[in-house]
């Protein structure tokens, strides 16, 4: 053998042997890697759980206020919007007055409420039952926004006597 064909074998093995030591080591890089990102997958997995779980005991928001008197919150006042409350209350209201002409606010209060809880008809259960869904509220919740309005709307016609 030459001594040209000797040094390109010894080249050639310490080449080979240095890929093959670069290569283990890269392999055993990626099994670390892969183990941390495993872990990883799994601390996100949980935190998204707990999130999940955080998300689920947190009240609804409100629709309306708990000060005295009741008072539509903003998400209040968006159901309403989306119910036409307003425009539905001055169609009734006149109906109403009568009932309500000599009596306290807390009496008017519960007229509109009782009013609501059983005398709405098809074409308001139909806004009730779509505002709710819309929402994602129960239709108590929306019930309480149509209560509010009307209670309002006997009011201020009432105070106009």
């Amino acid at each position: 053998m030459t001594p040209i064909a000797v040094t390109a074998t010894l080249a050639l093995l310490g080449v080979l042997y240095w890929f093959a030591y670069w290569k283990g080591t890269v392999d055993e890089h990626r099994r670390t890697v892969d183990g941390h990102l495993s872990a990883f997958k799994a601390l996100l997995d949980e935190i998204r759980n707990d999130i999940k779980q955080i998300f689920k005991r947190l009240p609804d928001p409100a629709v309306v206020s708990s000060a005295s008197p009741l008072q539509l919150t903003d998400l209040g006042e968006s159901m309403s919007e989306f119910m036409k409350a307003k425009n539905w209350a001055g169609e009734i209201a006149p109906q109403l007055l009568p009932q309500v002409i000599n009596k306290q606010p807390f009496e008017v209060d519960q007229v509109a409420q009782d009013y609501v809880k059983g005398k709405l008809g098809k074409e308001m259960d139909r806004q009730v039952a779509a505002c709710a869904y819309e929402y994602g509220r129960t239709q108590d919740r929306v019930l309480d926004v149509l209560h509010v309005v009307l209670r309002d709307e006997l009011l201020r016609l009432r105070d106009q006597q």
